[in-house]
């Protein structure tokens, strides 16, 4: 029997809070962005579309992947890759578009494999662990997009634009324990 870590499932949770929140408060700031870059708001109009394109780009190579480097080692790598993309976004746009486009490839990753991930540790709960991560992240997506325009306003548009990057740690923990 595999040995299962007790962080697992609160790594679960906090995957599923960093699915899609890092793109949906983009929106709601992206004037914000673009006054503390000293660029017009239409050159940051990309930076929703790009996600979407990872997501088509590396949905198709995730499955791959994980089979070559293993499903534990994708997603820590994939979760390094994340923080990465999350703390290079707020220095300036090109490390912006790249961070954008680093956490797209990760988040890409995670949509396809996380239910992999439950069946192979928790085979047995996979529609509940499922319905709870899909559940968190739509609570998470609801509170970024919520918090974003007072955090900005409070600090400046780089405080809400690291917001996902708080739970990665535990996450780590979680998945390589």
């Amino acid at each position: 029997m595999k040995k299962r870590s007790l962080f697992f499932i609160l790594g679960i949770i906090l995957i599923g809070a960093v699915l899609r929140a890092p793109f949906t408060a983009l929106p709601t700031v992206l004037g914000d962005i673009a006054q503390g870059l000293g660029v017009e708001v239409s050159s940051l109009g990309v930076l929703t579309s790009l996600p979407l394109l990872m997501f088509a780009l590396f949905s198709s190579f995730a499955t791959r992947l994980a089979q070559k480097i293993g499903l534990e080692h994708l997603f820590t790598y994939s979760l390094l890759v994340l923080t990465v993309g999350s703390v290079i976004r707020i220095f300036n746009l090109p490390l912006l578009y790249l961070g954008t486009l680093l956490i797209g490839a990760s988040v890409a990753i995670f949509n396809v494999l996380l239910p992999s991930m439950i069946q192979a540790n928790y085979p047995q709960k996979i529609s509940f662990l499922t319905t709870v991560y899909v559940t968190t992240m739509g609570i998470a997506t609801a509170l970024a997009s919520y918090l974003s325009v007072p955090i900005t306003q409070a600090t400046s548009w780089k405080g809400a634009d690291s917001l996902p990057v708080l739970g990665l740690p535990t996450n780590l923990i979680g998945l390589v324990s």
